[in-house]
Order: structure tokens, then C-alpha cells, then sequence
């Protein structure tokens, strides 16, 4: 091996047959004015007039999501028999109301299902609870002191 560059055929600068075009033309040297403005410039406040604004709060959110927490509580608290009847109507009576949102809508319906299902077993522990202390009753009479 010797220290001489290898060879490299010329190459033809064109391909037969295309003629040579001019080739990117030169930079512009003149100035172009740049067509967005200065983010530190000032800018008039009536510039954006589609902005809506805050919105309004969605009516009904908040009573969709009270009858939600009471849904649950009726179920987890369903063999206190008194106190869980009140909660499951008063989460019925918010989930029905809260379904006028639009956001909650899906919560309301799930606060509905909840309660009923909390208002079916409260029915039951009650009845059970009335059925022992009536037939406790009932023992209690029938039976004789010696």
C-alpha cells in the first residue's frame, strides 16, 4: 500500500439529454418585513372577540353529587333502620333533582340506583327488625310465670 489518494473517475457534471438550469437563485438582500407582530407590542384588548368568558356553573352538579354520597351511605349504613329510610328518600330526592346537569348526569342516575338499592334493604332490616319485636311481643304474652 502506498500513501498516494485512491482514484476516482470524473464523473460528468450533467446527464446527457437535461440541460443545465440556473440553480437556486442568489439570497435577497432587502429587508422583508416580518408578517407576525411583536409578542411584546402592545395589542388592543378588543383584538379577541370570540372569547366566551367564564361559564355559568352547571345547575344540578351538586345536588347530583350529594344524592351520589347518599346513595352510598344508605347502602353501608342499611341495617340502622330509622335514620338510613330519611337518607335513602333524601338521596333519591337529590339524584332526581341533579339529573337537570349536564356534566353529572351519569352521577345522578348512579345516586338513583344507589338509594333505591339502600331504600330496599332499609325496607327489609325494618320489617325484620318490626317482625322480631312483634313476635317478641307476642312470646312475651303467651307465656306463663310459674
Amino acid at each position: 500500500m502506498s500513501n498516494q489518494p485512491p482514484y476516482y473517475p470524473e464523473q460528468p457534471s450533467q446527464q446527457p439529454g437535461y440541460g443545465s438550469g440556473p440553480g437556486y437563485p442568489p439570497p435577497a438582500t432587502q429587508y422583508t418585513p416580518n408578517p407576525y407582530p411583536n409578542p411584546n407590542q402592545y395589542q388592543d384588548p378588543n383584538q379577541y372577540q370570540n372569547y366566551a368568558g367564564p361559564q355559568a356553573p352547571d345547575p344540578g352538579s351538586g345536588q347530583a353529587l350529594a344524592g351520589l354520597i347518599l346513595g352510598i351511605v344508605c347502602i353501608v349504613l342499611c341495617w340502622i333502620p330509622v335514620i338510613n329510610l330519611i337518607i335513602g328518600v333524601l338521596g333519591l330526592i337529590f339524584s332526581i333533582i341533579g339529573r337537570k346537569s349536564v356534566q353529572r348526569h351519569t352521577i345522578a342516575i348512579v345516586g338513583i340506583v344507589l338509594s333505591i338499592i339502600g331504600l330496599v334493604f332499609s325496607i327489609c332490616d325494618t320489617g325484620l327488625i318490626i317482625t322480631g319485636i312483634l313476635a317478641a311481643l307476642s312470646n312475651s304474652a303467651n307465656t306463663t310465670n310459674y
